[in-house]
């Protein structure tokens, strides 16, 4: 359908651009290269704050090579992570298996044979391999060379004795003029080693016109002046109203405003991204001339240009409240740059009056809302729970999330079903800013445990919609156990937003009967219900006593068109488990649609029976 699942950083061109029909194997070796290429340099082949911005960046072209980023890497390891990391998928290594065996061979001390070795390497390579050897060879040779030495200036020395008066005059003349020599010879050799040096860096530059060049074709295409326009007159804008009157290190902007300069923000920092990238690509050590192909770009200017840039994008994200946006643009300009200490303090000035009126907001907030949203003295103008949350959820602060987990705290002191409607409609706030604050490793275990504890329906929804809108893994283990615990009837009342949750590994790739029945449950909230019947069937294969996969595989199979098997698969699970609710409630409702009532009412009895206090 278009959809990109993956890590951004590691995942290949085929799979950003949605391709998901075209992943296979081939991928995974890009996957591999793109793992082994952080292991040699420490970094990941494409970085960016979001992964809409890697995405960009996996689409816009090949990363750095591995070398430029780390300059001691072997050769033959970055030929290895630039094929398994080609472009095109023919153009990779074979299999996982030959990109193993290449990475076996390199660690063994063997030759790749993704790499051409030149003599001098496979010289450098046969004395590493023969180490013992060879070091006996040279060892006898200095032996030798030794000797001969000692022998000389014995002979020398008898001659000396024999000549000294003769040749004292001769001999100073002759240790001075080997000085001199000696002096000439270092100083060439330290000249040609300073000059070989500089052409191989030279050379480097020299190989990076095509990536430069690419790099500059999509830098342009980013027509980013309009941007830039905006950005100053944005940030002009605001300090006019921080200089006030009154004057204020902080300004409090609305949603659309934050969401307005949060979609700015985003264009520029791909745009800063990418000059950081082109600047770092051209340059070499001193010495070092730019290519002729490239030559008109002024790389001091550029530097100037981009810090600039950094600053004014810092100050709109600063004003703007996002504060590790800010604290990053502002961490990769140099640290002798003029205004960047100024920079840094207007942040944590910022962020900390700011801090103080978003916990402030969140209380009136919370306050307005227990004291009633339909109490007749309540101003007409005051905010909806619509606008709360949208206000509420903006402040994504690890703040937000613990003054908000404090009110769960407080209000699971009494018992749920005393609450008043005041006390219900606190909770559902919370529970829905907990699920847009974008803070999913915090909020997931604080909705998980609030869901726990609560048996009120309507906030049982809440809280499992929460959990959809938080988009994490964990949330989707957390739901999987709570439709095992709260049946299909509330399944049904959230799957649709389910369907929005990345599945984890352990579902992507099943192992056991619950991976293959959870994914079969993945696949049927995605409306893909042939691999839904397929997953439950995988999972009756590794237990034919499983009930609940017989289940599953009923419902996808009705959903499909073909109830015939579908009742077919839920009378072997009452075989199986004669007082399985659920399949009791399934075959009842599959009766419901064909003229014959009375089997159908016997489920929906034997169903009552179950669970009276259900229906």
């Amino acid at each position: 359908d278009g959809s990109i699942v993956g890590t951004p950083a590691y995942m290949p061109p085929e799979q950003a651009r949605g391709e998901l029909e075209q992943v296979d194997e081939q991928s995974d070796v890009y996957a591999l290269g793109a793992v082994l290429y952080q292991i040699l340099t420490g970094h990941p082949p494409y970085e960016g704050p979001m992964a809409a911005l890697i995405v960009q960046q996996v689409l816009s072209g090949p990363p750095l090579r591995v070398t430029v980023r780390e300059k001691n890497v072997p050769p033959e390891l970055e030929a290895l992570v630039e094929k398994a990391m080609a472009r095109e998928k023919q153009d990779r290594i074979g299999s996982a298996l030959e990109l193993a065996s290449e990475v076996k061979a390199f660690r063994d001390g063997r030759t790749l044979g993704s790499y051409q070795y030149s003599f001098g390497e496979m010289l450098t390579r046969y004395v590493r391999q023969h180490r013992t050897g060879v070091g006996l060879a040279v060892l006898g040779v200095l032996l030798l060379v030794a000797a001969s030495i000692f022998f000389v200036q014995r002979l020398t020395e008898q001659r000396d004795l024999a000549l000294r008066s003769q040749q004292e005059a001769e001999q100073k003349t002759q240790v001075a003029q080997t000085a001199l020599m000696v002096a000439d010879e270092e100083r060439k050799a330290r000249e040609k080693a300073e000059e070989d040096s500089r052409k191989a860096a030279q050379k480097q530059l020299d190989d990076r016109v095509d990536e430069a060049k690419h790099m500059l074709s999509t830098i342009d295409g980013m027509r980013i002046e309009p941007a830039l326009a905006d950005l100053q007159a944005r940030v002009a804008e605001y300090e006019v109203r921080l200089a006030g009157p009154p004057k204020t290190t902080f300004l409090e902007l609305g949603v659309d405003e934050q969401v307005g300069n949060g979609v700015l923000l985003s264009s520029l920092l791909g745009y800063v991204s990418a000059k950081q990238s082109l600047i770092d690509l051209l340059t070499g050590p001193a010495g070092t001339e730019l290519p002729e192909a490239i030559a008109q770009i002024d790389l001091e200017s550029e530097r100037k240009d981009l810090t600039q840039i950094r600053l004014d994008t810092a100050r709109l994200a600063t004003i703007n409240g996002d504060f590790p946006l800010a604290l990053l643009l502002l961490s990769g300009a140099d640290g002798d740059t003029p205004g960047l200490q100024l920079a840094r303090e207007q942040v944590e000035t910022s962020r900390t009056h700011l801090l103080e009126l978003h916990r402030k907001r969140i209380s009136e907030a919370l306050a307005d809302v227990e004291a009633g949203l339909n109490r007749e003295w309540r101003d007409a103008e005051a905010p909806t729970m619509d606008e709360y949350v949208r206000r509420l959820s903006s402040y994504r602060e690890r703040q937000t999330v613990d003054v908000l987990k404090g009110e769960l705290d407080r209000l699971m002191t009494r018992e749920v079903s005393s609450w008043s409607r005041p006390r219900v409609d606190l909770a559902v706030l919370i529970c829905r800013v907990l699920g847009n604050v974008d803070q999913p490793s915090e909020t997931v275990p604080v909705l998980a445990g609030f869901l726990e504890k609560i048996t009120l329906p309507e906030l049982e929804l809440e809280v499992s919609l929460a959990l959809c809108a938080a988009r994490s893994t964990e949330a989707f283990d957390v739901l999987v156990i709570a439709m095992r615990k709260r049946g299909m009837d509330y399944w049904r009342e959230i799957q649709s937003k389910f369907a929005t949750i990345p599945m984890p590994a352990r579902v992507r790739d099943p192992q056991n009967v619950t991976d293959w029945i959870d994914r079969s449950v993945a696949m049927y909230a995605r409306h893909d219900f042939p691999a839904a019947e397929l997953a439950a069937s995988r999972a009756f294969v590794l237990d034919e006593r499983s009930a609940e996969a017989l289940l599953h595989r009923a419902i996808a199979s009705r959903a499909t068109g073909r109830p015939g098997a579908a009742k077919t698969y839920l009378d072997e699970a009452l075989e199986l488990e004669p007082e399985f609710y659920e399949a009791l409630l399934e075959r009842g409702r599959l009766l419901n649609d064909r003229p014959i009532y009375l089997p159908e009412l016997d489920d929906f009895t034997a169903a009552i029976k179950l669970r009276p206090n259900d229906w």
